[in-house]
C-alpha cells in the first residue's frame, strides 16, 4: 500500500501544477466513470436517462441531501458495500444528519488527498499532529503515515474539559493542531503560549473575519481553513499561504452556479454543485451542496493557478454557554455525537435550540425513536451544557425567513452570531 500511496501521491501533485485544460481532459474521464455508475443506481438510472456522457452536464437536473435522504441508502449506492466499508456521518450543520459509506478504496483516495494538503501546507509527514475530531465514544487512537506510527493522538473535546485536552497538548507540543474553529477557540483560552502549535487548521464551519482574528491572535498563526462534507469528500483548502481555497480538481468536478442555473464568471458568487470522481459506491452527480462560494479571479499567493475559490459561504451558527458560563461549540452539540445509531438512522431533520436561561431543546423530526433513546441522548446533551436538556419529536421543523435552516441557536450569547465571550 505505501507505493501505491506515493505513486499517488505524486501524480497528485503532477497534477495540481498542470495547465487547466490537461486537468479538464481528465475530468472528463473520471466524469464518464461516475456516469456509468451512477445510471446503475435506482437513483441515477432515472436522473440520467437520456444523457449520453458527461458533455451534456447541463441537461441533469441537479439533486441535494433531500433527494439521497428521501431514498434508502441502496438506491443510490451502486451495490452492496465491500468489507472494510465504514460509514461517514454529515456532521449536522443542516440539521439533517446522513450516513455516507466509504469503501476502503475511496477511504484510501481521500487519505492520500490529506497528504497533498499537508505538503501544499509544509506539513511534513512525521510532523506531530494532534486533532480533536474522535467522537465521545471513541478512545483516543494514533494516526498512521507512510506506515509509522506518528503522534497524532484523537482527543474527544466532546468528552474532556477544555483544561484537560490543553494538559494534553501541553505535553505532547504537537507541531500541527487541527479541529473546528471554535473548538480551537476554546482550547487556545486555556493554552499555555509555550505548547501553541506552528500550524493550526480548521475545517466544519464558516470561518469568519471574527472566528479567523481570535484564532490569529489566540496563536499567534494564521489558520489554514478547509472545506468538504461527508457526501463529496474534501473539496478545497488553503495552503501555507492561507489565501485562496485550492479546488480539488483531481477529485471533483465542481460548477459555481448564478440563480439561473448558469456558471458564474471569475469573481463571482453562486451556488456549489459537485460532480465525484473517488467514490465508485457514492457516484453523485451534480450534487448541490447547499452553500455559496466565489470563483477567485487571479492566482493564489503561493502561485497555484489552476480555478480556485476566494471564499466559502456556509451556514452560521451560534456559541452556546454550558451552566458555568463557558463558551461552547456547536460542534460538540452533532446530533451524531450524543445520538445511538439506531436513532440517527430515522431523524429527517433536527435542531439545537438554547434559551436565554441556557437551558435547551432537542428538537427531532424522526420515523421512530423510543423513550429510552431519547432519554440517553438527552443526558448526553446535559454532560456537555450542565444544564436541563429535554430531546423532544416534533412533527416538521420549517427553515427561517431568509429561506434558511439553522440547526443551532442560542439566545444565551450575547450577539446573533455568539462571536463575542458570555458574561
Amino acid at each position: 500500500m505505501i507505493p501505491a500511496t506515493v505513486r499517488r501521491l505524486v501524480a497528485l501533485e503532477l497534477q495540481a501544477h498542470q495547465d487547466w485544460a490537461r486537468v479538464v481532459r481528465r475530468q472528463r474521464i473520471g466524469s464518464s466513470e461516475t456516469f456509468r455508475l451512477a445510471k446503475g443506481t435506482q437513483l441515477g438510472a432515472d436522473r440520467l436517462r437520456g444523457v449520453r456522457d458527461p458533455t451534456e452536464l447541463a441537461l441533469v437536473a441537479p439533486i441535494d441531501k433531500g433527494h439521497l435522504r428521501a431514498v434508502p441508502t441502496a438506491a443510490w449506492t451502486t451495490g452492496e458495500a465491500p468489507a472494510g466499508t465504514r460509514t461517514v456521518w454529515s456532521t449536522g450543520t443542516t440539521g439533517e444528519p446522513l450516513g455516507v459509506p466509504y469503501p476502503p478504496s475511496a477511504a484510501w483516495q481521500q487519505g492520500v488527498l490529506a497528504l497533498h494538503i499537508n505538503r501544499i501546507r509544509h506539513i511534513i509527514p512525521w510532523a506531530t499532529r494532534l486533532s480533536l475530531d474522535a467522537l465521545p465514544h471513541q478512545s483516543p487512537a494514533a494516526a498512521r503515515s507512510f506506515g509509522r506510527v506518528r503522534a497524532a493522538t484523537q482527543v474527544p473535546l466532546t468528552s474532556r474539559d477544555p483544561d484537560a485536552v490543553a494538559a494534553v497538548i501541553e505535553a505532547r507540543k504537537p507541531r500541527v493542531l487541527n479541529g473546528a474553529a471554535r473548538e480551537l477557540i476554546v482550547l487556545g483560552e486555556v493554552l499555555a503560549p509555550d505548547a501553541r502549535p506552528r500550524i493550526v487548521t480548521t475545517h466544519g464551519e464558516l470561518l469568519t473575519d471574527e472566528i479567523r482574528h481570535a484564532l490569529r491572535e489566540l496563536y499567534d498563526v494564521e489558520p489554514l481553513d478547509s472545506y468538504g462534507m461527508s457526501e463529496v469528500g474534501r473539496i478545497a483548502s488553503q495552503c501555507r499561504a492561507a489565501d485562496l481555497y485550492h479546488v480539488h480538481h483531481e477529485h471533483l468536478v465542481v460548477e459555481v452556479l448564478d440563480d439561473d442555473g448558469e456558471p458564474v464568471e471569475p469573481g463571482a458568487s453562486g451556488d456549489l454543485v459537485v460532480t465525484t470522481l473517488w467514490n465508485p459506491l457514492v457516484p453523485l452527480v451534480r450534487y448541490r451542496t447547499g452553500d455559496r462560494v466565489t470563483l477567485a479571479d487571479r492566482p493564489c499567493l503561493c502561485g497555484h493557478s489552476l480555478p480556485c475559490f476566494s471564499s466559502v459561504d456556509g451556514r452560521t451558527m451560534d456559541w452556546f454557554v454550558d451552566a458555568s458560563g463557558r463558551r461552547v461549540p456547536p460542534q460538540r452539540l452533532w446530533l451524531s455525537m450524543h445520538a445511538p445509531a439506531r436513532l440517527l438512522d430515522a431523524v429527517d431533520r433536527y435542531r439545537v435550540v438554547q434559551a436565554a436561561d441556557r437551558t435547551a431543546r432537542v428538537e427531532i423530526v424522526a420515523r421512530r425513536g423510543d423513550r429510552e433513546v431519547l432519554a440517553s441522548t438527552a443526558a448526553s446533551y446535559r454532560s456537555v451544557l450542565g444544564a436541563p436538556v429535554e430531546v423532544v419529536h416534533v412533527e416538521r421543523l420549517l427553515p427561517g425567513p431568509n429561506g434558511r435552516f439553522r440547526a443551532f441557536t442560542s439566545e444565551a450569547t450575547p450577539s446573533g452570531r455568539g462571536e463575542d465571550a458570555a458574561s
